[in-house]
């Protein structure tokens, strides 16, 4: 009969870990000092670790012990597919890791959403087409501006576009995807909206235009099975009828002809401050609603380059990145309310401190946060003591000489 070195060993749970850091079998095997075999073995469930393997891998993959023993309880929906903003060019391994993560952020949300009311979401069923190839520029415009509508808000400039997301119900979380192929996804899971935004090389209106566009995926793109968004011609389309959401829900057809009297690069710059996107998306918005031909959007284009701003923009580090906030404030609720401790929050969870505050928005050492040292005295140093009379109330606040 097999004995088990770990008794409920999970194997699915460590390629799990394994794959949110990015590593390849080889090279965790290599980290801990067994075979490549070993780790297969574990993985398929063929074998399981000796504690002090187990130990190792929980130390360098950065979770819990608990964490290798512990199923996950609630189901997780395949049938819709993840959208990624430059899908095409992220590798395997960035997306594998992108998606692991996210597993780890829905966990988070089934337990806040146990104790917590949070908004609920509120996307209108539109008529879009099933099929994208009949999703037209035209249906586009029309949808985006009647979101506006139902979210009422008018046409001017979004405050706070991850805020409008979070307040109709559409969890946003933005941390580090270490990835600079890889800006941002979303997916449905079961009913539940979630956008990720990646901060590795982000200026605010980047991520603006990105939380627009993962928002044109959600409303134009509900449909989409994950096989239906393998081949590249889709893949290109469906990229580029989001990005044309982005513009329309940014920057409806009527609010640029009313607000922008001159398709200029330095008019763009002017502009940027009161809207909070790029001069790059006023440019591609203009040559959208036919006010550039080809030819001088290609000429304006080379003016951009020039001034160098496809790296850097004006105005890039003076508008504030705008930062997700109903996990944060459902974690810190939790623990004001005394609903449960830190510890306890983290022991229903099974993910490391570190994780859960960078997908929460928190602090850093948040959650488990450093031992203060107490400093003990000197042996030669004496303790002086005021001796107050007995049964008198010291007021430390108001004592007088």
């Amino acid at each position: 009969m097999r004995r088990l070195s770990t008794p409920g060993f999970i194997g699915q749970k460590l390629k799990e870990a394994r794959e949110a850091r990015g590593l390849n079998g080889t090279a965790l095997a290599d980290l801990i000092g067994i075979s490549r075999q070993s780790i297969s073995k574990y993985e398929n469930g063929d074998q399981t670790p000796k504690p002090e393997v187990l130990e190792k891998l929980s130390g360098v993959l950065r979770v819990p012990l608990d964490y290798f023993l512990i199923p996950r309880k609630r189901t997780i929906d395949c049938s819709k597919a993840v959208f990624y903003r430059s899908m095409s060019a992220a590798t395997l391994t960035e997306r594998l890791r992108a998606e692991k993560r996210f597993l780890w952020l829905q966990d988070i949300v089934a337990y806040l959403v146990s104790i917590v009311d949070f908004p609920k979401t509120s996307l209108p069923d539109f008529d879009i087409p099933e099929d994208p190839e009949f999703i037209t520029d035209e249906l586009i415009e029309k949808t985006a501006l009647q979101l506006r509508r139902f979210w009422n808000l008018g046409l001017g400039p979004i405050s706070n576009m991850t805020w409008l997301l979070e307040n109709n119900g559409i969890i946003v979380s933005c941390y580090s995807l270490e990835s600079q192929k890889l800006d941002a996804f979303s997916q449905y899971q079961f009913d539940q909206p979630y956008v990720v935004i990646g901060i590795d090389k982000y200026s605010a209106a980047r991520a603006r235009f990105s939380l627009g566009h993962e928002l044109g995926h959600l409303i134009l793109h509900k449909q989409l099975a994950p096989k239906h968004i393998k081949t590249p011609k889709t893949l290109k389309l469906i990229e580029r009828q989001a990005n044309r959401f982005s513009g329309a829900f940014h920057l409806p057809e009527q609010a640029f002809a009313e607000d922008f009297l001159s398709i200029d690069l330095d008019y763009f710059r002017c502009k940027k401050s009161r809207w909070k996107l790029s001069i790059a998306f006023f440019l591609q918005r203009a040559k959208d609603l036919g006010y550039v031909d080809e030819k001088k959007y290609a000429l304006l284009q080379r003016y951009y380059s020039r001034n160098g701003w496809r790296t850097f923009e004006p105005l890039d580090d003076e508008i504030e990145l705008e930062k997700p906030q109903l996990l944060r404030q459902a974690v810190e609720l939790i623990i004001e309310s005394k609903i449960h401790t830190r510890s306890e929050i983290l022991q229903k969870l099974k993910i490391s401190p570190d994780d859960v505050e960078s997908i929460c928005g928190l602090p850093s050492n948040y959650l488990s946060p450093a031992k203060v040292i107490n400093l003990p005295l000197k042996p030669n140093v004496s303790i002086k003591r005021d001796v107050e009379k007995p049964g008198e109330v010291i007021d430390l606040f108001n004592r007088t000489n």
